[in-house]
């Protein structure tokens, strides 16, 4: 399964968040171009080795990209590496 993937301590196309990630480059609805990172996780287990070695996961059945949805990344789920806090 397909997941978009970040780290709080990282804005969203600042930086490759974890080993293996995948970059897609996304055109919105408006014309803007943004950068995200994808991962494949293929079993709960291949996810709790993920959580072992990178710590807290927040993990969301699908990542809200506003209005604007690329439809390349519509409805995908999406896992936040927690390393730092964010309001």
């Amino acid at each position: 399964m397909k997941f978009i993937v970040h780290r709080t301590s990282l804005m969203c196309g600042d930086g490759c968040p974890i080993e293996n990630a995948q970059s897609v480059v996304a055109q919105h609805a408006n014309g803007s171009k943004r950068q995200y990172w994808t991962i494949d996780i293929d079993s709960l287990e291949a996810l709790i080795a993920l959580a072992d070695k990178e710590d807290d996961l927040v993990v969301s059945s699908k990542f809200f990209l506003g209005e604007s949805v690329p439809a390349d990344l519509a409805g995908l789920p999406h896992i936040e590496i927690y390393d730092t806090y964010r309001e």
